[in-house]
């Protein structure tokens, strides 16, 4: 499980083409390609080249004989990227006559919660696609008991962020359900859990799911470990 109780991601910008990448690129390869896929994808996001996006191109909608032939170079292009960081693949202990599959799952690097990130950066990019990531403006100190339009924005943003167990459409007032929700968000993110809702302390332009998508590839590719946190939402400490 992600440890997601010290670390803040760094806005950043990401092109409006991946806003909705991930998702599509999964949806469109095959299945023997699914997990290379995901492995360059995040590589792509953390560290965008023309090979990378021509590699990406090539298992999404590439004619079968032109994945066989790329097929290899793409795999050691994904080796080569933890290489250079010194993390170890169990990629490279496989006997060289492997399936393309075993190959492809062996290049998932031995760092813990890779797979966590990998998840939350799918759900991520599937906001992006799916949801408008509007700016939340409460005017001022939000406690449990207040009245304001903004608390259908935030109930909605936590319920699909997965802090919230509903969303309550039509309520205006800070209900003490909210509240539980808003703690859990903070105490997730290492936040004091008072349920008080800061307006400094929330994101009203950006990060957007796609974005935040974008600085936690990049944080994890840098730190090639487990990340200290995965931040996503509408709130920073």
């Amino acid at each position: 499980m992600l440890n997601k109780s010290k670390w803040s991601v760094v806005v950043s910008i990401i092109s409006l083409w991946l806003m909705c990448l991930l998702p599509s690129s999964l949806a469109q390869a095959s299945e023997q390609y699914k997990n290379l896929t995901q492995h360059l994808l995040l590589q792509y996001l953390a560290e965008p080249t023309v090979e990378r996006e021509k590699y990406l191109a090539i298992l999404q909608t590439g004619s079968d004989a032109q994945q066989l032939e790329y097929i290899d170079n793409i795999q050691q292009s994904v080796a080569d990227f933890w290489h250079k960081k010194q993390v170890l693949l169990p990629f490279d202990a496989l006997d060289r006559h492997a399936s393309v599959i075993d190959k492809n799952i062996a290049l998932e690097p031995a760092v813990d919660d890779y797979l966590g990130v990998i998840n939350y950066l799918r759900k991520l990019m599937w906001l992006a696609e799916t949801q408008e990531w509007p700016a939340i403006e409460p005017g001022g100190l939000l406690r449990p008991g207040d009245g304001h339009p903004s608390i259908k924005q935030i109930s909605q943003r936590l319920w699909l962020l997965g802090d919230a167990n509903e969303y309550l459409a039509d309520e205006v007032v800070y209900l003490p359900t909210l509240a539980k929700s808003v703690q859990r968000f903070q105490s997730r993110h290492g936040l004091k859990a008072d349920a008080v809702i800061v307006p400094k302390n929330l994101i009203l332009v950006k990060p957007n799911p796609s974005t935040a998508g974008n600085n936690i590839s990049q944080k994890f590719c840098r730190k090639n470990h487990l990340p200290e946190s995965v931040t996503a939402a509408i709130f920073v400490g």
